[in-house]
């Protein structure tokens, strides 16, 4: 069972620019994250950019699949959706990344389509997670 880090937000937004920094926006200091740990060594980290309008970005990136329990789920979208404010959650996701787009699909996020040439002249696939989205989901409690 993994434990919520939410006190090292410059480690886990390292941790987490190290994994996907090819096709991350490469700017991490205006992010707030949130990271999953299992035997005090992170598994799972989340960034969350927030927006005007209730629309936050996020950006997540795991070494195993250990992290993806319910409660866990629940707790970190409920974080951007609940005590943030946010409607709408978004992920860019490159269209040869096959388990990134597998686990927003999972996860419960929809493929809204490509955005061309978004990050380093690369094109990219934009996920969408609604806040009733969420609340009608297997994830809230």
């Amino acid at each position: 069972r993994g434990m919520i880090v939410t006190d090292a937000q410059r480690e886990v937004a390292a941790w987490i620019n190290h994994r996907i920094r090819d096709t991350a926006p490469g700017d991490f200091s205006d992010c707030t994250t949130m990271g999953v740990a299992r035997h005090n060594k992170l598994i799972c980290g989340v960034a969350y950019w927030q927006h005007s309008h209730g629309v936050c970005d996020v950006a997540i990136a795991a070494d195993s699949p250990m992290w993806a329990t319910k409660q866990t789920i629940f707790t970190l979208f409920a974080y951007p959706f609940h005590q943030l404010g946010m409607h709408r959650l978004q992920s860019f996701i490159h269209p040869k990344n096959k388990r990134s787009r597998k686990l927003c699909s999972g996860l419960g996020f929809t493929c809204e389509g490509k955005i061309r040439k978004l990050y380093k002249d690369k094109d990219m696939l934009i996920y969408s997670y609604l806040k009733d989205e969420f609340v009608g989901s297997k994830w809230h409690e």
